[in-house]
């Protein structure tokens, strides 16, 4: 395959371009240190130097992302739908909130959210507290310039190592049990 040089300076062109647009950034909390590189799509890519740094920057560019998402996943993991919206709404699933609170409450019962979390290798306990400090961080930021419009309420908080066990119960049933929860 032939390649002309005009064609050659313009791919070189463009790869410096993209280069030059992704976005850098260097959080650090906690001696959680993490460095976030953004590609031109946004794509986020993480560097850090242990395993709390790297659950750090996943949870601070998670947050950025997402951070109403994952707030609204933390009230429904933790039984709370029906308090913040109400017992005759529904889940972003289409689920009636007051089934999904007792489910949910069912599901992640202290004593079975404590035992997952003894369960997990150091390494990974270390990733979800830098996730758990990451995302905290990034809300504590964003919430001094102000949450966007959809998650501006009571229900969207710092979040904990038990959030994310039980965030991490959730995905494991629910192509199971979690059909089941009405």
């Amino acid at each position: 395959m032939i390649i002309s040089n005009g064609l050659f300076r313009m791919c070189v062109a463009g790869a410096l371009l993209g280069l030059s647009l992704s976005a850098t950034a260097r959080v650090q909390e906690q001696q959680a240190t993490a460095e976030i590189r953004r590609t031109s799509f946004g794509v986020p890519h993480i560097r850090a130097n242990d395993e709390r740094g790297l659950g750090f920057g996943i949870g601070y560019a998670y947050a950025q992302d997402n951070l109403c998402l994952l707030a609204n996943e933390v009230v429904t993991v933790n039984g709370e739908r029906a308090r913040y919206f109400g017992p005759e709404q529904a889940t972003l699933e289409g689920r009636n909130n007051l089934a999904n609170d007792v489910f949910f409450t069912w599901l992640n019962t202290p004593e079975a959210v404590a035992a997952f979390w003894k369960a997990q290798p150091p390494a990974m306990q270390q990733r979800i507290e830098g996730y758990v400090a990451g995302y905290n961080h990034y809300l504590k930021e964003r919430t001094a310039q102000g949450l966007p419009a959809q998650c501006q309420a009571a229900w969207v908080r710092p979040i904990t190592a038990e959030d994310l066990v039980k965030l991490t119960r959730r995905l494991l049933v629910e192509g199971g049990v979690g059909q089941f929860a009405e």
